[in-house]
């Protein structure tokens, strides 16, 4: 019962936030063509070219991503770690990509110290291993529950070449 008690309360309080939480303000994507515009990373910061620097996607826009072997890239995807959930690579094809690190970043609403139960952001850092297309599905599951449906998937079209 109170395993019940403490779900419903963390189901309450990631509604409340997520209520709360201001959309982020779309990324500039001038000269990007209708067919490529989801391989975009989601950072309008983007440098060109730019020796050292890795790409951010966000996981709620991006359907495809093109990266080369060596290369590293971040899906950002919202996230509440005050729940019991956590995302999660469903399908790892590490020939193709391998997950470097799962970080959490906490995102409280301005004016709000110590407050609790508002979302964040997960980012899934990955680099490129070797050439070849995989269909790369992020699952959000329960902490524990590995046979539990995922509240949530995105799947990417991953390509390396």
């Amino acid at each position: 019962m109170t395993l019940l008690l403490g779900r419903i309360l963390a189901l309450a309080l990631c509604l409340a936030a997520c209520a709360s939480t201001p959309e982020p303000a779309p990324t500039s994507k001038q000269g990007a063509s209708e067919t490529s515009e989801r391989s975009q990373p989601a950072s309008a910061a983007t440098p060109a070219g730019g020796a050292g620097h890795t790409p951010v996607y966000d996981g709620n826009a991006t359907q495809t991503i093109k990266a080369r072997p060596g290369e590293r890239f971040v899906i950002a995807l919202p996230a509440n770690i005050t729940t019991p959930f956590k995302w999660v690579v469903a399908n790892p094809n590490e020939a193709i990509a391998k997950l470097v690190s799962n970080d959490y970043e906490d995102a409280p609403p301005a004016g709000c110290q110590g407050c609790v139960g508002y979302a964040g952001t997960t980012t899934l850092t990955f680099e490129a291993v070797a050439s070849g297309a995989a269909a790369l599905t992020l699952a959000y599951r329960g902490l524990g529950d590995d046979d539990a449906p995922p509240q949530r998937e995105v799947a990417i079209q991953l390509t390396v070449e």
